[in-house]
């Protein structure tokens, strides 16, 4: 999975144009707008990933790898960090965040009504095709999950809804009928399926749908985890946060990642971390929430000239042009001082 790494100036890409700076940022290409503020290039760059089933409850399935932040993070509920969107319907014990936060617990839907679902997201720019799922027995052990469909789709409408989820267009992966795989009374134990439907499509969402009664002949969807594998394929353009910058945008808008650093513009971090890194041209120390200060050795200011003093700009932006250094004072509001030589 080895990322591409380029430096400043040696490509020219889409949307790119002369005089613009290109650079790596945390393994995504990056260039500068007119306003020399670091943006990621729109088309992106797919990979895809082969996640392998090796035991029950292993740590390669595509929920533990977003949850991990693509294996460079340890490992955190990817549904409570946002990684993922789920969803269940109807209620039952337990949330829908207990379905992937790796730990023995009681988790299931109860509902005479049908259709009895949990559901998930991978994400805008995700994909994956499957071959292999695990569900986990929930702690009481009993009401083992008999009879469902896993299913897959690329037409889900948000928000996350029952109204939306079932709109959508779903292709059967795996038909079970009376299942027995699930140990009945094996409180906690997983299960294994591959898939038993033709299909050679990616997906973005998938859902477990209840077809029928559990064990004990009730209407419960009783599945403590769940886990798929396969090939996942993703955009290194779109990261959940942790993972790379988001430099600001033309308009104003902030990053949200935090974990990487930039060449040119300015760095504007929502989370809190403390970050030392060291970069071609000097070293980065960022604390965060506007108490500290960015400590840069050799920093490169952004060439750029605010058309006015009321120009775009947010407060303790910093550009230059031949004549002039720009210091944006308050939020769309630009104070210049000239340049000597000596």
């Amino acid at each position: 999975m080895a990322r591409p790494t380029i430096t400043v100036n040696q490509i020219s890409a889409a949307g790119s144009s002369p005089g613009q700076q290109v650079a790596n940022v945390g393994g995504v290409i990056a260039w500068t707008n007119a306003g020399a503020k670091m943006n990621a290039i729109a088309s992106g760059a797919f990979q895809s990933v082969n996640l392998t089933y090796s035991a029950p409850g292993d740590t390669n399935g595509v929920f533990y790898f977003l949850g991990t932040s693509y294996g460079a993070d340890a490992f955190s509920n990817p549904f409570s960090s946002g990684q993922i969107g789920a969803f269940r319907y109807t209620d039952g014990a337990g949330t829908i965040a207990d379905l992937f936060d790796r730990q023995t617990n009681t988790t299931y839907t109860g509902a005479s009504a049908t259709p009895d679902y949990v559901f998930a997201d991978l994400g805008a720019n995700r994909s994956l095709l499957p071959n292999r799922y695990t569900q986990q027995n929930y702690l009481g052990g009993n009401r083992s999950i008999r009879n469902w469909k896993l299913q897959a789709s690329n037409a889900v409408t948000s928000p996350y809804n029952h109204t939306n989820i079932s709109a959508a267009t779903w292709v059967d992966l795996d038909v079970r009928v009376n299942d027995t795989t699930m140990v009945e009374g094996t409180p906690s134990a997983w299960a294994v399926y591959t898939p038993n439907q033709s299909n050679s499509t990616a997906y973005r969402f998938f859902r477990i749908l209840r077809t029928g009664v559990d064990a004990l002949g009730g209407a419960y969807l009783c599945t403590a985890e769940w886990e798929m594998y396969g090939t996942f394929n993703y955009n290194t353009d779109t990261v959940a946060d942790g993972r790379i910058i988001q430099t600001e945008t033309a308009t104003g808008d902030r990053a949200r990642q935090t974990r990487w650093t930039a060449v040119g513009g300015e760095l504007s971090c929502l989370l809190a971390p403390t970050i030392t890194t060291t970069a071609a041209n000097g070293s980065i120390t960022l604390t965060p929430n506007g108490t500290g200060v960015i400590n840069l050795n050799r920093a490169v200011i952004p060439n750029f000239t605010p058309a006015t003093a009321t120009s775009t700009g947010v407060a303790g932006q910093i550009t230059r042009d031949t004549n002039y250094i720009y210091i944006c004072t308050a939020t769309n509001t630009w104070k210049r001082v000239a340049i000597t030589t000596w």
